[in-house]
């Protein structure tokens, strides 16, 4: 019965004996791998700067002039307030009379310079109808229709205008300097009257307040302290040559000794500094407070170009280099690339070896290798440039 079972399968199999069948050959079901779709994109370098954190600022208040007496203090500790808002009001009667008296000197000096405007504006016509007469006149002598005595005075006529004219025109820059510097104490005069409104350079929390109505502080004495509403910061240092490098509005990214990756925005570039070494500071965003001091890089995107790039876990090492795993027809080649400068994201460009359109796999150090069936899926996450 056994030996006819086996007759049986011996013949579904082509009629060869059982024990000469060939062996069956079987083939490894594709595999579905994570891809990176290569694209032409903008690339840009990452300079790295390292600083530390910093809280958010803390301002103190102090009177602007001595012998000033408070007669309100509008805020308690605790009390949160926007920036410009009055905090303290200073005694004003003294400031109020100076500028006052500011006023009246700029009102004369003013109407001393409109007059000494309108006198040149005059003497410079009658200049110039006498230099008229004294070109007619010499045009006439000519002709002999002219007695040389009327020339005579018409030029001196001519002269002392002339120097009438010089003598008003000194008169004129000297009342134009006067109502000058007359203007400029006017506006001290209302600065100081403005200083006597002490307001909040911030929004925050008033966190003491050191002085009553009728106190007498000096300009060094702490009236208010208020916390700055600001976010928390990170300063780095940046080396002045690189500052031509980085442009507000920039994109940064703040690194955490965790590995914690911020992004931010760069808001200020600051200028030069004499030891080759400037400072910037980057604003966190709302609810990041990492702790005063603690020490971060910070990469800013620099040097903007066309190009691609791709992963660093993309690369797979080669004999002579660096490839990647291209996707072609089903199947995974080896591909050669030449590399580039690392950029920010962990990416790396590529400079030949890669065009527009390719599919490569996304982590080559996995278990795939050159020669193996994938799946390229129906949606590929494309990883764009930040």
């Amino acid at each position: 019965m056994r030996a006819f079972h086996l007759a049986a399968l011996a013949a579904l199999l082509g009629g060869r004996a059982f024990a000469e069948a060939a062996p069956v050959q079987f083939q490894p079901m594709p595999t579905e791998a994570p891809v990176y779709a290569v694209e032409q994109t903008v690339l840009s370098d990452a300079l790295n700067a390292y600083g530390h954190v910093v809280a958010p600022s803390v301002w103190v208040l102090s009177a602007p002039l001595s012998g000033t007496q408070v007669t309100e203090v509008l805020v308690r500790p605790g009390d949160r307030v926007v920036a410009g808002q009055v905090l303290v009001q200073l005694e004003t009667h003294r400031a109020v009379l100076a500028l006052q008296e500011a006023e009246t000197r700029v009102n004369a000096a003013r109407a001393q310079d409109e007059a000494a405007r309108e006198t040149l504006e005059l003497l410079i016509r009658r200049e110039e109808i006498q230099a008229a007469a004294v070109a007619r006149f010499d045009r006439l002598e000519g002709q002999g229709v002219i007695a040389e005595t009327q020339i005579e005075a018409t030029r001196a006529d001519l002269l002392r205008v002339m120097t009438e004219r010089a003598q008003v025109q000194g008169s004129a820059a000297q009342r134009a300097a006067d109502l000058a510097l007359a203007t400029l104490s006017r506006d001290q005069a209302r600065l100081d009257l403005d200083a006597l409104e002490l307001r909040a350079h911030t929004g925050g929390i008033i966190l003491a307040v050191g002085t009553q109505p009728g106190a007498e502080p000096t300009p060094q004495a702490s009236l208010v302290t208020i916390a700055a509403d600001h976010r928390s910061e990170v300063v780095v240092d940046v080396p002045v040559a690189r500052l031509a490098d980085l442009r507000i509005g920039d994109g940064a990214i703040v690194i955490l000794p965790g590995g914690e990756r911020i992004s931010t925005t760069l808001s200020a570039v600051p200028a030069g500094s004499s030891n080759g070494i400037s400072q910037i500071r980057l604003e966190l965003p709302n609810g990041v407070t990492p702790p005063p001091g603690l020490p971060v890089r910070v990469e800013f995107a620099t040097d903007r170009r066309n190009g691609i790039a791709v992963p660093l876990i993309s690369l797979l090492p080669l004999d002579n280099g660096f490839g990647v795993l291209r996707i072609e027809q089903g199947r995974l080649h080896s591909q050669p690339v030449t590399l580039g400068t690392p950029l920010q994201n962990d990416l790396v460009e590529i400079r030949a070896g890669l065009h527009d359109g390719d599919v490569i796999v996304m982590n080559a150090q996995g278990a795939l290798r050159p020669g193996d069936r994938t799946v390229v899926p129906a949606i590929l996450t494309q990883r764009r440039m930040p």
